[in-house]
């Protein structure tokens, strides 16, 4: 998603200041980063699948599922950057 795309909020007097929302932001991609590091280090082997079915066919399922969940994980964090980044903008302007 681009930054048009993302709801960034507005930075004004009214509102939460810039600096909270950069630090919130900031606090939750950092939460995220290490959410991926944790799903990558699940242990996914053979050996705890290879029970369920002769084929391979769970263990498949097991790694596409950890990668699905990977790049989910990263699409956040990129969304998350992004609204940052617009934030950044109106602070700077």
């Amino acid at each position: 998603m681009t930054l048009n795309e993302l709801p960034v909020p507005a930075v004004h007097l009214n509102g939460t200041g810039g600096s909270a929302l950069c630090r919130e932001y900031r606090t939750a991609i950092a939460a995220l980063r290490d959410a991926q590091t944790a799903c990558a280090a699940v242990t996914v082997h053979g050996r705890d699948y290879y029970t369920l079915d002769r084929t391979g066919e769970a263990l498949d399922k097991a790694l596409e599922h950890r990668l699905s969940v990977l790049r989910r994980l990263n699409q956040l964090q990129t969304e998350m950057s992004t609204i940052l980044a617009g934030i950044h903008a109106q602070r700077e302007a």
